[in-house]
């Protein structure tokens, strides 16, 4: 049977995959659906603790605000995840196809677009404006929920990467070693 796995065996090395296996389908620490939301101290390999978050910081700088003194799109969506936890995992659990994941991140979207009556209206129009943001809390959680665990093998290969530069670049790089190599 092909899965969505066999994709990743024929796409990059070994250690890379097994990294990807470690961190997504056997994570070595899970954390409470709120500390993913909000930020969660981890250790780097060397002990040294810093604080690490589902969505940093540079994806919200493009949300800009209308009135400065008041919050601004970063809050709007840590208030929207934390106040609709238990309703989240009850749909994450029920979720049976990428299909239905679509249509769960797009509901998000929605709700989150009409919270976010601080943020210039003419930057909201854009569909993945929102939506990234929603793809990586979306990603996280699955990936290291507490409240996820029995669930996280069925959900990943629903889950939705979200392109941006980073990815972007990665991909070029792939692209460009795949061309290399076939020479």
């Amino acid at each position: 049977m092909y899965t969505y796995f066999d994709d990743l065996h024929t796409m990059f090395d070994i250690k890379y995959q097994q990294k990807a296996e470690e961190i997504f389908i056997h994570p070595s620490a899970a954390y409470p659906w709120e500390n993913i939301i909000n930020g969660t101290s981890v250790s780097d390999k060397y002990g040294n603790q810093r604080k690490m978050y589902a969505v940093a910081q540079n994806t919200f700088r493009g949300f800009h605000r209308i009135d400065k003194s008041c919050s601004g799109a970063k809050e709007e969506f840590l208030a929207y995840f934390t106040s609709k936890e238990y309703s989240l995992i009850n749909k994450l659990l029920k979720i049976d196809s990428r299909e239905d994941l679509n249509d769960l991140e797009n509901m998000i979207c929605v709700e989150i677009h009409d919270l976010l009556s601080n943020c210039n209206p003419n930057q909201l129009s854009s569909y993945n404006k929102i939506r990234k943001p929603v793809d990586l809390y979306i990603e996280h959680l699955v990936a290291m929920s507490k409240e996820l665990d029995g669930a996280r093998d069925k959900l990943i290969p629903f889950l939705f990467l979200p392109l941006d530069s980073q990815i972007l670049r990665s991909l070029n790089c792939l692209i460009v070693m795949s061309w290399h190599s076939t020479r």
